[in-house]
């Protein structure tokens, strides 16, 4: 595909308007010179004609005739004129009028347009009398008279002012051009700045600082923040990727150096079949921590690649939460009897999330294993569901153990993180569960948060939305 210019494009429409303002300007130039030309010279043409019809004098004669005394009038070299009485006498007419049939005397009163030895002329016809002894009003001559002048100069004229009117637009026309290409230049310069500056962006490192031009254009600075808050995110995840890779290095370094060193010891003397079996069960049972922990590692992977409701056609998923609550205690019953914790769980059973059963299942199970891990012998943990107002289910958790100190807080959703890494190396965890259950709630488009108080407990709130129930009218 070809790419366009703006710049070229943005020209083009205004050229393309201002060509069309121009060529309307001209013919509106046009049409106004032709009319106010036409207008003056049919001004000029009455007068000419009234002057011819004040010629018209008595001819002090028996018959008390009339005629035609030019020599006072200044009358143009190539006008024609005819006056005739009202028998069709001729009173008088131009001197290079040939042909005085080429002016007929018939025809109504007013302007016409005619053709002389090949030449364009635009005249006048009108009647008037003439009368002769006014004091007695008993002699009337009607006079015919006729003038005409050719159009040549007026179109010289009008055509002037055609050519004026084209060669102005056409020069504001090249001028505009000009103006807008440097003018569109300047004011797409920031957008070639903001592209530079988006091209230095690299892996190694996310930087990206808007040029100030940008941000000082309205249309420009939300694409502006929009790039710097992506490279900013991307910077983020890069981290992140780094860092859990790192870490997964580590934690898998560690359990592999823990089995070779069992067997190293194994291996540096003769021992017992006592011995060798139970050098190889605990090398057994670090083999499955690690598995554990790879499981872990790609179940992560799995929810945080994952997109909810992907397939429109696949129905949705929902899960009763109480009843998901209910089957994770019944699961984690062992372990809270070896805690010496009891488990109590309140709410509706109808409430009902959009998240899948098995995601659920792995949320609940983790939250509930870190609460009766961390609570103290003889305490209770308390779960209990609930609606609120706005179409969220909330699932809060709550134990009484040892809390969270303060400045681990912020961090217990991080991967492999662990505020007390002796006691989670002896409780098999890798500090990957709460990892877990946030990138599910996230997934299922929830949240989970976590409120502690060191000696007094913790609590986690899980808010799912609740589904949507869709009725089916039978047809």
């Amino acid at each position: 595909m070809r790419p366009h210019s703006i710049e070229r494009r943005i020209g083009a429409a205004v050229v393309c308007v201002q060509l069309a303002m121009a060529i309307c300007v001209t013919v509106f130039g046009y049409l106004y010179e032709r009319h106010a030309q036409f207008r003056s010279f049919d001004i000029a043409l009455q007068g000419r004609a009234d002057s011819l019809y004040g010629a018209v004098q008595d001819a002090d004669d028996a018959g008390d005739n009339v005629l035609l005394d030019v020599k006072d009038l200044h009358i143009p070299r190539n006008d024609v004129f005819l006056v005739r009485d009202t028998d069709g006498k001729v009173l008088g007419s131009s001197a290079n009028l040939k042909d005085i049939s080429a002016l007929s005397g018939n025809g109504p009163d007013g302007h016409f347009m005619i053709s002389i030895d090949g030449h364009r002329y635009r005249g006048i016809r009108f009647h008037a009398v003439r009368t002769i002894d006014p004091a007695t009003d008993n002699v009337r001559h009607t006079l015919s008279i006729l003038y005409a002048a050719p159009t040549g100069r007026v179109w010289e004229a009008i055509y002037g002012a055609l050519r004026f009117f084209a060669l102005t637009n056409l020069a504001l026309l090249i001028l505009t051009a000009w103006l807008v290409s440097l003018l569109v230049r300047r004011s797409i310069q920031p957008l070639g700045e903001l592209a530079h500056e988006a091209g230095r962006i690299s892996a190694p490192e996310w930087n990206f600082a808007p040029p100030a031009s940008a941000l000082r254009i309205k249309e420009l600075r939300p694409l502006a923040s929009a790039i710097e808050g992506v490279v900013h995110r991307l910077d983020i995840s890069f981290t992140q990727q780094r860092q859990f890779l790192g870490d997964a290095a580590h934690e898998l370094k560690t359990a592999v150096a823990v089995i070779k060193s069992s067997l190293q010891l194994l291996s540096m003397k003769s021992r017992t079949e006592a011995e060798y079996r139970e050098g190889l069960l605990r090398s057994e049972a670090d083999c499955t921590r690690m598995e554990e922990l790879v499981g872990r590692m790609l179940a992560l992977a799995r929810i945080e690649a994952a997109r909810p409701e992907s397939s429109a056609d696949a129905p949705p998923q929902t899960t009763a939460l109480l009843d998901g609550i209910r089957a994770a205690a019944e699961q984690l019953r062992p372990i809270a009897r070896r805690h010496e914790v009891s488990i109590e769980t309140s709410g509706p059973s109808t409430l009902t999330a959009a998240i899948a059963p098995d995601l659920w299942q792995t949320l609940s199970t983790n939250v509930l294993l870190n609460a009766i891990q961390y609570s103290a012998p003889g305490s209770t943990v308390t779960i209990s569901v609930r609606s609120t107002d706005d179409q969220i289910l909330q699932c809060i958790v709550q134990d009484h153990g040892q809390g969270i100190p303060a400045e681990n807080l912020p961090h217990v959703f991080d991967r492999f993180y662990r505020g007390d890494p002796s006691r989670s190396r002896a409780s098999g965890g890798a500090g990957l569960g709460l990892a877990i259950c946030k990138a599910i709630a996230e997934q299922a488009g929830g949240s989970i948060t976590i409120e502690s108080r060191p000696g007094t407990g913790t609590t986690v709130t899980i808010q799912l939305p609740q589904a949507i129930h869709r009725v089916t009218i039978p047809v």
